[in-house]
């Protein structure tokens, strides 16, 4: 017997692409394998095999496609990912007792929100810090704990009078950074208003700019949030597309305000929201990082080093749902995998975005959140590889094709006058909003799949009543109240004293700006708000609605039938009594008989039903007069079954949203109106 060692490249020949999708389309049986294409968005779609061919050489990345080998994304590695850590109080003694919590707890940055307190917001609408003025923070801000060594500060329309504040602290702080998330187009895009006119914003940045700590590394004055248009309904890559139209667009006002490049890309952090599409979120950060380097390089940036790239990440909101809640911890963990694989500089742990922000903010839940950036990066290691998608012919052929898509996008934004002429005309609002229709398409008829939502669900679990008071953003309270006030913005900047109504009302003298807000909802709502309507009769003393599966006939289609149907109507929160099979209708007859249900669903084949459904239908029927009638399938001829309006067919290609909905007009559960 030969005893010769193995040799992978001489006994082991290398199969060609060719080859490949020989074997594929075999197994495929006659299949072409370009059916098994998934289209990721409109006009771009990911392959079933990935072959060296297929990299293009128009990124160093793909040129060389080894872990690291890139001089671009390598930057990413030079930097662990910090672990962010919200902490989303509305009462700042409250704020400052947890901040002094955390310490130790594995977070190496804070993101504080922050907003000046209106009259007619009370604490449980308020979603984050409420201060009286600036000057409040800023006393808050010296009571920091030694241990907050970075500092992200969030706001909308206090951004400019807080971004001063911010930066006044620090210069008292030669140990630590702070970031701050002014976005004068993302304001405006998110709320339709923005205090005073773009240049108002460009000139405080050319400020803030000139401090030392810019030069330090310890200040980020500008942010680029393009989370907030993914959650009104942008894509994997027209979201990108957005940031670089935001971000070129303050490039080319500092520029002429005589900022240098490498200042400004060292004061600005791009923020994106992960989604749920594991390699793909992969590939769009990797992307982002190479074109942002591209859009640097186009403006004379000639050497990208890492202080230059700071791109910031956090979970997906609209992806979140209400039902069957630690379903988003497992969404919130493959998310924050993607952007620790993809190379983010930094990842939010939120629990906003976890397991149970939907019923109210939970110190377990943000302990989750954090834990679970701090288990990824320190037990599995990924925060001690360079690039672990590098050198993916799949990753990389996806990054390319994304970058190349973006970066299309982008250009197609500048030709039609530059990110705010569309959101002044209402262009980008309009396009995004016709992309949360088609979505919210897509769930309705399960196209996407929420668990817990509008697939698997616990039928019997209860949300409560929905009643919460929602919250009202900084900017939203102050556009209800800006023409209460009046005074010159220079003076009121420097009396940090100054009431938010008479803060708001200079910002809307000088130069505001308003367009159609975005528009944006969790995909799961139209679903929950039927699980709310049957919790809702059920608390007036209704009982839930029930659902009888009558399963006969062939063994295995009344039982696919069977969980389907079950699914289907477990989605509203309908009680489900399940059936292992009748062999006739005398056996079902005691159970019918035992109580009045208010949907009766026959679960078996096609064959079955018109062999016995003519019968079955008038005697059910006769012992549940009241009941509606469901058959479960989609029939060839459901006239030979009876009269039409005598029972309702449910199948996978029903609208299972609209079907519900029905249903829950027919059971007097919501009104027509």
């Amino acid at each position: 017997m030969d005893q010769a060692p193995l040799d992978i490249r001489q006994d082991f020949a290398a199969q060609t692409a060719e080859e490949w999708l020989a074997k594929l389309n075999a197994d495929l049986k006659g299949k072409s394998a370009d059916s098994l294409q998934w289209q990721i968005m409109p006009g771009l779609s990911v392959a079933p095999a990935y072959f060296q061919s297929d990299l293009l050489a128009n990124f160093d990345a793909v040129q060389n496609p080894l872990p690291g080998s890139s001089t671009v994304l390598a930057a990413a590695w030079q930097r662990p990912t910090r672990i962010r850590q919200s902490i989303p109080i509305s009462d700042p003694e409250q704020a400052l007792v947890l901040l002094h919590r955390l310490q130790d707890r594995g977070a190496d940055s804070f993101e504080i929100l922050a907003s000046l307190k209106q009259k007619e917001a009370t604490e449980a609408q308020l979603s984050g810090l409420a201060f009286q003025n600036p000057g409040e923070l800023g006393a808050w801000l010296e009571q920091l704990p030694e241990h907050v060594q970075q500092l992200h500060l969030r706001t909308d329309l206090a951004s400019l009078l807080f971004g001063d504040v911010l930066l006044q602290w620090l210069q008292k702080q030669p140990q630590r950074a702070a970031s701050h998330s002014l976005d004068p187009l993302g304001i405006l895009a998110n709320s339709g208003f923005l205090g005073g006119s773009l240049d108002l914003y460009m000139d405080a940045v050319v400020g803030w700019m000139h401090s030392d700590v810019l030069q330090q590394g310890r200040w980020q004055c500008l942010s680029v949030e393009g989370w907030r248009y993914h959650e009104a309904g942008a894509d994997a890559s027209l979201e990108l597309a957005i940031v670089l139209a935001a971000a070129n667009t303050y490039i080319k006002a500092l520029v002429e305000r005589g900022c240098a490049v490498a200042d400004i890309a060292a004061a600005v952090q791009l923020e994106i929201a992960v989604g749920p599409f594991y390699f793909v979120e992969i590939a769009r950060l990797r992307a982002l990082r190479l074109l942002w380097a591209g859009l640097l390089q186009s403006w004379g940036l000639a050497l990208i080093e890492p202080q230059y790239s700071n791109i910031n990440t956090r979970s997906a909101y609209r992806n979140k749902t209400r039902y069957d809640v630690h379903t988003n911890h497992l969404r919130l963990t493959t998310e924050a995998m993607a952007a620790l694989v993809g190379g983010a500089d930094c990842w939010l742990a939120q629990g906003i975005y976890s397991f149970d922000e939907l019923d109210g903010w939970q110190e377990f839940a943000e302990r989750l959140a954090r834990n679970t950036g701090l288990v990824l990066a320190a037990e599995s290691h990924l925060g001690q590889v360079a690039d672990p998608a590098g050198g993916s012919w799949y990753i990389e052929s996806l990054t390319e094709a994304l970058a190349q898509r973006v970066w299309k996008r982008f250009q197609d934004i500048e030709a039609r006058g530059g990110l705010l002429n569309l959101l002044q005309t209402g262009e980008l609002q309009n396009e995004l909003q016709a992309a949360h229709q088609s979505e919210l398409q897509s769930v309705a008829t399960r196209k996407r799949v929420l668990i817990g939502t509008n697939q698997y669900p616990e039928s019997s679990q209860s949300a409560g009543d929905g009643s919460k008071a929602p919250r009202l953003t900084a900017v939203q309270l102050a556009v209800n109240s800006h023409s209460a006030g009046k005074g010159q913005l220079s003076d009121l900047v420097k009396d940090q004293s100054t009431s938010p109504a008479i803060i708001a009302g200079a910002l809307s003298q000088a130069g505001a700006l308003q367009v159609p807000p975005l528009t944006s909802d969790r995909l799961a709502c139209q679903f929950e708000e039927l699980r709310l309507q049957t919790e809702q009769k059920i608390q007036r003393g209704a009982a839930r609605p029930a659902v009888f599966l009558y399963v006969f006939g062939h063994p295995v289609m009344r039982r696919a039938r069977a969980s389907f149907s079950a699914n289907f109507f477990g989605c509203a929160g309908y009680e489900i009594t399940d059936n292992p099979g009748f062999q006739n209708f005398e056996e079902a007859r005691s159970a019918l008989q035992a109580r009045q249900y208010d949907i009766v669903v026959l679960c078996s084949s096609d064959e079955d039903y018109q062999m016995e459904g003519p019968q079955l239908l008038p005697q059910i029927k006769g012992l549940q007069a009241e009941s509606e009638l469901v058959i479960a399938g989609q029939l060839a001829d459901p006239d030979t079954l009876g009269p039409v309006g005598s029972f309702t067919t449910i199948h996978a290609r029903s609208n299972l949203l609209a079907l519900l909905q029905d249903f829950q007009h027919r059971l007097g559960i919501a009104s027509k109106d």
